[in-house]
């Protein structure tokens, strides 16, 4: 690339006007640009899981030193907000050219059922850094997202290997249960709105699919299990709109605190939900909490 590097002239702005950019603005690209670089690692499997981190540790160097920004576990300070927004995608289905909410699914792609052990059984990072699970994340566009939280503090102490942290937020948060299983959802959603349901790609209409980037089963009071079929009895609550990603399966009956951390202002195209939040339950130590999920 002659002079120029990866980070002061990345592809996509190779013959623009780069005068008319800030130095915000070209620090704030850069990071984007690891986001993506770091969802890209992580689906191909190059490394041991738990040596994500240290896998990436010449890459964040650099980049600190290009902007002057510290590297916290996998994030960065100046946009930590922006590095707390991955998800773990649902699994590859042959429905997915059906579907324009099924940007993150590919052929690497999550199913729980597979892989009940999403988080390393040794701690390598926080929760809420990409590098504390086992398998590949994904992050949406960022470039129609602002923050609407707080970073209060972020402290991160370790080696290159295994980082350790507590980040202070403030937000909006709500509280309630989710059932993060969609089988049943499925049933009910194609039930309830029929013309949302997808058809296999064999045609047959019986064989559906409601797409789990529309909707997702919570309820504000802890709900009861019906024997049988796994499904949640709602005393208030339902499908609602959104989709929720778990880092890992949890108990129905753990209450989840989602925080809000970013609001698109450009609506995504399977529903008008616009609030980015992380989902979170109380940890081992006292007044703390660690990241479970990601929904929107």
């Amino acid at each position: 690339m002659n002079d120029w590097d990866y980070f002061n002239d990345p592809p996509y702005k190779r013959g623009w006007n780069s005068s008319i950019q800030t130095h915000e603005d070209k620090v704030e690209n850069q990071q984007r640009l690891w986001y993506k670089t770091v969802s890209d690692y992580t689906h191909l499997g190059m490394t041991k899981s738990k040596d994500r981190l240290i896998a990436l540790a010449g890459i964040s160097e650099a980049l600190a030193q290009r902007t002057s920004e510290t590297y916290l576990a996998g994030l960065w300070s100046g946009s930590f907000w922006m590095g707390l927004l991955w998800k773990i995608p649902f699994a590859f289905s042959q429905r997915q050219r059906y579907s324009r909410g099924y940007f993150d699914i590919n052929h690497n792609a999550v199913r729980h059922d597979q892989n009940e052990n999403t988080r390393h059984g040794q701690e390598v990072a926080p929760s809420w850094s990409w590098a504390s699970v086992t398998v590949p994340i994904t992050y949406d566009s960022t470039y129609a997202t602002g923050p609407i939280c707080e970073i209060l503090d972020v402290k991160v102490h370790g080696s290159k290997a295994a980082q350790f942290s507590r980040a202070i937020i403030r937000g909006h948060t709500r509280r309630g249960y989710v059932n993060p299983v969609y089988l049943v959802s499925f049933r009910k959603a194609v039930s309830a709105a029929a013309a949302a349901a997808l058809p296999w790609a064999s045609g047959q209409a019986k064989e559906l699919l409601f797409n789990p980037h529309s909707w997702f089963q919570f309820a504000e009071k802890q709900p009861s299990v019906n024997q049988g079929d796994n499904d949640f009895t709602f005393q208030d609550g339902g499908l609602v709109r959104g989709a929720y990603h778990a880092d890992e399966l949890i108990d129905h009956s753990t209450q989840i605190t989602f925080l809000a951390i970013a609001r698109r202002t450009v609506p995504i195209n399977t529903h008008n939900e616009s609030v980015e939040t992380i989902a979170l339950v109380p940890s081992s130590k006292d007044h703390t909490y660690r990241r479970v999920g990601y929904a929107v």
